[in-house]
C-alpha cells in the first residue's frame, strides 16, 4: 500500500513537470486568453486574400495563440499584452515571413475583433499587406531552436470569396479544410459587421 502511494506520488510529480515543460511559459492574463492576426491583401480588382498556414491535426488558419510570461521588468502584469502576443505568434507561425517590425507598426492602427469565451476574449488584429511577400521564404528560413516556429508546415493565400462560398472546405494546397475553431471565430467576426467594414480602410 505504501509502495503504491509512493508510485502515485512519483507519477504525479512527473506529470506536473511535464505540464510545466509544455505550458510553464504560458500566462493567464485577466480579460483575454490570447491574440493573433488576420493578414490579408487585395488585388487590383479589390478581391481579398487571407494568408493562412496549415497545422497538422488542426487545419488551415490565421496566426495566433496564448500569451507568454514576461519578466516583471518587461511587464507590470508579468504577461504579454495582446499586441505582443499577436506579433510573436504571427512571426513564429509564419516562420519569420512576417516580421515583428512590420506587424508592430501595422497593429498600432489595425481594426480588431474579440471572440468572447468563458475565460475571456481572444483578440484578432486585421492587417492589410500592401507589399508583396515571397512565400518560398517560409520554407527556406533559418529558424531558431524553438518549437513555436515549427507548429505550421504550409502557407498560402486563400481567397475570401472562396471561404464565403465554401466555408471550411475551401480549396487548399494540401486538400485539408480550415481549422473549425478558426472558421467559427472568423465567421462570427463577419456576422458582427458588414464584410466591407473589416477589409476596407476607412
Amino acid at each position: 500500500m505504501k509502495l503504491a502511494s509512493i508510485i502515485v506520488t512519483i507519477l504525479l510529480l512527473f506529470a506536473g513537470i511535464g505540464w510545466y515543460v509544455l505550458h510553464g511559459d504560458e500566462c493567464s492574463s485577466d480579460g483575454y486568453i490570447g491574440a493573433g492576426t488576420t493578414v490579408f491583401k487585395k488585388d487590383d480588382e479589390g478581391n481579398v486574400f487571407l494568408l493562412l498556414a496549415y497545422e497538422r491535426g488542426r487545419g488551415w488558419s490565421t496566426f495566433g495563440g496564448g500569451p507568454k510570461k514576461l519578466d516583471l521588468e518587461q511587464s507590470v502584469s508579468g504577461c504579454e499584452t495582446p499586441d505582443q502576443t499577436a506579433v510573436r505568434e504571427s512571426v513564429e507561425e509564419s516562420r519569420t515571413l512576417l516580421s515583428a517590425k512590420l506587424l508592430s507598426s501595422a497593429i498600432t492602427n489595425a481594426k480588431f475583433y474579440a471572440n468572447p469565451t468563458s475565460r475571456g476574449d481572444y483578440i484578432t488584429f486585421l492587417i492589410e499587406l500592401e507589399q508583396p511577400l515571397e512565400l518560398n521564404q517560409y520554407y527556406s528560413a533559418q529558424l531558431p531552436n524553438d518549437p513555436g516556429y515549427y507548429e505550421t508546415s504550409e502557407i498560402a493565400w486563400i481567397a475570401l470569396d472562396d471561404i464565403l462560398t465554401r466555408g471550411r472546405f475551401v480549396e487548399t494546397p494540401n486538400g485539408q479544410p480550415l481549422w473549425d475553431v478558426f472558421y467559427q471565430q472568423f465567421d462570427a467576426m463577419l456576422q458582427s459587421q458588414p464584410e466591407h467594414y473589416w477589409f476596407n480602410q476607412q
